[in-house]
């Protein structure tokens, strides 16, 4: 629901700016990473914020990149076709995941466990 949310509101108001990118990733992953903290959590075991977040930036970048052809059904068909493709590659070809998500593996991974406040219960 979190695409098609998203792919309504850019779809039908255009608004592509870099404000309402950041609104977006802000409420997606703030009491999120919050929480980690609070709670010394690893940031994997809310694993349901990367995921909304990785598909809002999907759509936004799909539908962000030559958004003059959003309105012809043509251009929406062969954008929908190049993400479904790239999507596809990163997912069934071997060490393509790997290399895509390098720049954030280090987000995945994060860990609270060795801070001063952390004490065994």
């Amino acid at each position: 629901m979190t695409g098609f949310g998203n792919f309504s509101y850019y779809y039908v108001k255009a608004d592509f700016g870099l404000t309402r990118f950041c609104q977006m990733m802000w409420r997606l992953n703030f009491l999120c990473f919050f929480c980690c903290l609070v709670l010394q959590n690893d940031y994997m075991l809310y694993y349901i914020c990367m995921l909304h977040t990785a598909f809002t930036v999907i759509i936004y970048g799909t539908l962000g990149i030559y958004s003059s052809i959003n309105r012809t059904s043509s251009g929406i068909a062969v954008k929908f076709v190049a993400v479904t493709t790239a999507v596809l590659v990163v997912w069934h070809v071997p060490g393509a995941f790997d290399v895509f998500w390098w720049p954030w593996k280090w987000l995945v991974l994060y860990k609270v466990r060795d801070t001063p406040f952390s004490e065994p219960f």
